[in-house]
């Protein structure tokens, strides 16, 4: 009977020194190390985060790349136009004043540099002129697009040939029937409505009234230019009357005009 007890004893302190033995084994073996994510406030291994910390940078980066990519392409769509947000200028009575405004400012500084450079700049039709350059210029700003150098190129090149090709033909017309009043006047303005039709130039019937400025000069025996009247004070005339028209009403949309979503 001792005998037993005593093999039980035994046993049961075998069993004991096992347990602490494999205890003692089991906490001297190296763990790996936890950390506290910042995003869900879980623990998670060091490598897993460090992993997450490198995928959340690189998501970052892509957003803001994408983010700059986006907002320079709408920079872009917004200097071509496309995007660009259409003003209100006040109805027809304020667009209205607002022609009136352009035209006047164009006509004083065309008078302002003919007296400064001392040679003639302006001449009656460019009043007719003025006035289609500074509506078309007022629309234009409207849109936001009264600086847009593709139109203002078409306006220029459509306008400036109708004027030059009808000038010149008038000027030749002169030149070989002389001074006879009637047939010089029918054949100008004939002469210009064929030039522009048959030409690359939009019909721009102001071409009409510089044709028939030459042919009263003419007419008057006075001293006439030669086909340099086409291009001065002709052609240039016509194309600083297209820019000043176009940089006024460009300003003035921008101080008085409110924009529509």
């Amino acid at each position: 009977m001792a005998r037993r007890t005593l093999r039980r004893c035994g046993v049961c302190a075998l069993l004991c020194l096992a347990a602490v033995s494999r205890s003692s084994l089991t906490w001297t073996t190296p763990t790996r190390r936890l950390q506290t994510s910042t995003f869900t406030g879980l623990q998670v291994p060091s490598s897993q985060l460090q992993k997450l910390e490198r995928t959340s940078r690189s998501l970052g980066k892509t957003v803001l790349k994408n983010t700059w990519l986006r907002s320079l392409l709408v920079g872009r769509q917004s200097r071509g136009g496309d995007a660009v947000l259409s003003k209100d200028l006040g109805g027809k009575v304020g667009e209205g004043l607002l022609v009136s405004l352009v035209a006047g400012l164009s006509v004083f500084a065309m008078s302002r540099l003919q007296l400064a450079i001392h040679k003639q700049v302006w001449v009656p039709p460019f009043g007719a002129i003025v006035l289609i350059f500074a509506t078309q210029a007022v629309q234009e700003a409207k849109q936001g697009k009264s600086l847009d150098a593709s139109s203002m190129l078409k306006v220029a090149a459509e306008a400036i040939v109708g004027v030059a090709g009808a000038c010149a033909l008038t000027v030749g017309t002169a030149r070989l029937l002389g001074g006879s009043p009637s047939v010089l006047r029918a054949l100008a303005v004939s002469f210009a409505s064929l030039w522009m039709t048959f030409s690359p130039a939009s019909f721009f019937p102001p071409a009409g009234a510089l044709c028939a400025l030459f042919v009263e000069r003419v007419v008057a025996k006075g001293p006439l230019p030669g086909f340099e009247y086409a291009l001065f004070p002709c052609s240039i005339g016509v194309a600083l009357l297209l820019i000043s028209t176009r940089v006024l009403a460009s300003v003035l949309a921008r101080l008085v005009g409110k924009s529509q979503a």
